[in-house]
């Protein structure tokens, strides 16, 4: 076993951004001055990771003089450390975490801080009158900053059944023999026009034949399990990686399931190159009299499952493109792809620096943004002449809804009769109708 240990330390910023906490947005707090999302805790958890490995630094890999991370989701680069540690033939079998800080309380997020961590590399365990072990208790100091403080401690995998070459080095059947000894793997980096979405790992069935299917990104590497081959799909999945002479490797369950980041990846992976973000001004430069946009803008949600959701809808129903914001949002993780069942290889996204401000670049681009939201008197049903024009449909999170700047730029909020007991319906849900309503409209 190995222990390494990891420290960040960031001050407040004097900035609007938001502070981001292992990977929860903390509301009404300042946010955390830094070359990325400044995420004090995911710092630390990785550098922890790395050294326990072997693996040199966060500052080795992702250094805060390179423009290509500016900005970057601290949980993003967390999770390529996990796998870093994992391909290195290290499982993480517990990380300590210690967070210093006068404010805020960290105590009340910690369960949200907790499901945000990557697969099942953090333990969450306090021991009454000892000090706290895991994400959950504070001391009160850090008056103009947050210290960041972890150890993390590592054991060696033992080596598959009929692997040579000791834990880097195994011959995997159906292979030629991947040889994973010699240099450490780096996590990939960003693309250098620094537009990228992120989906590298593609998991589930249906996500990862749509991946083949569209044939817009190159699949570098699929991963099979060795019981899928007799399900239809799988079958058709292999002969599309077949005639485009992707690399198949037939692995175990056990492996499939250590390398997901999804909760149900079917018995299959697939990794390939970086979605490529659209920018919004090449979307409002495709609006014309025969062409009227249909956008949709995505204003703090944070859950991926939702937001796959969201996207296999908006393709459904023939958006132009969806904007989300950079902070405060979750993008392409494995669940959202998975959730999203393929409709990421089709739908052009849209990633901004902050909402309120592109809402008013479409404005003055004469498109009609129209917000969703629950306390609205005017339902969605009464768009008319409305939803033929240049339109943008601005969904908010559940329970927060739209963000006040947000609500404020709005030309319009509708909201969805509710006649039952409940008062609204889950985000996701809401985008379907949403979305169905307009193409509707547009139709009659």
């Amino acid at each position: 076993m190995r222990i390494g240990q990891g420290f960040d330390i960031h001050r407040f910023s004097d900035d609007e951004r938001p502070l981001i906490l292992a990977g929860v947005h903390i509301e009404g707090e300042r946010g955390l001055h830094g070359h990325s999302d400044a995420d004090a805790i995911a710092h630390a958890v990785s550098d922890a990771l790395l050294g326990a490995a072997g693996l040199g630094d966060i500052g080795e890999h992702f250094p805060d003089t390179d423009p290509r991370w500016k900005g970057a989701n601290s949980m993003d680069i967390l999770r390529e450390v996990v796998s870093m540690v994992r391909d290195a033939g290290w499982k993480a079998t517990n990380v300590d975490v210690n967070v210093i800080c006068e404010r805020p309380k960290i105590a009340p997020h910690r369960d949200a801080m907790q499901t945000k961590s990557p697969g099942s590399s953090w333990r969450s365990r306090e021991r009454e009158g000892a000090a706290s072990r895991g994400i959950g208790r504070h001391r009160t100091c850090g008056r103009h900053c947050v210290h960041g403080g972890c150890l993390a401690h590592v054991m060696s995998r033992p080596p598959r059944r009929g692997s040579r070459g000791g834990r880097n080095g195994d011959m995997r059947r159906g292979g030629r023999g991947d040889m994973r000894g010699g240099p450490r793997r780096r996590p990939p980096r960003p693309s250098s026009n620094d537009r990228s979405l992120g989906g590298e790992q593609v998991e589930g069935r249906q996500a990862v034949r749509e991946v083949l299917i569209a044939s817009r990104r190159r699949v570098r590497e699929l991963l099979i399990a060795d019981e899928s081959e007799r399900n239809p799909v799988i079958g058709e999945i292999i002969d599309l990686a077949k005639s485009q002479r992707v690399q198949i490797r037939d692995v175990s369950r056990k492996e499939i399931d250590e390398r997901s980041r999804s909760e149900a990846p079917q018995g299959v992976i697939a990794f390939v190159e970086p979605l490529e973000e659209t920018l919004l001004d090449d979307v409002l430069a495709g609006a014309s009299d025969a062409h009227k946009l249909f956008l949709v803008a995505i204003d703090g949600v944070t859950d991926p499952g939702n937001l796959g959701a969201i996207l296999r809808s908006c393709e459904g129903a023939g958006v132009d493109a969806v904007i989300l914001p950079r902070h405060r949002a979750v993008h392409v993780t494995p669940s959202a792809a998975k959730s999203a069942a393929g409709a990421i290889e089709y739908l052009s996204m849209c990633v901004v620096p902050g909402l309120p401000t592109a809402i008013q670049q479409l404005r003055d681009a004469n498109v009609w943004v129209v917000g969703l939201d629950d306390a609205a008197e005017k339902p969605i049903f009464g768009l008319g002449d409305l939803a033929t024009e240049n339109i943008c449909l601005v969904l908010g999170a559940e329970g927060p809804g739209l963000s006040r700047l947000v609500r404020e730029r709005c030309d319009l909020i509708v909201s969805i009769p509710m006649r039952g007991a409940l008062s609204s319906l889950n985000v996701s849900a809401a985008a379907a109708l949403a979305t169905y309503e307009v193409v509707r409209a547009r139709r009659s």
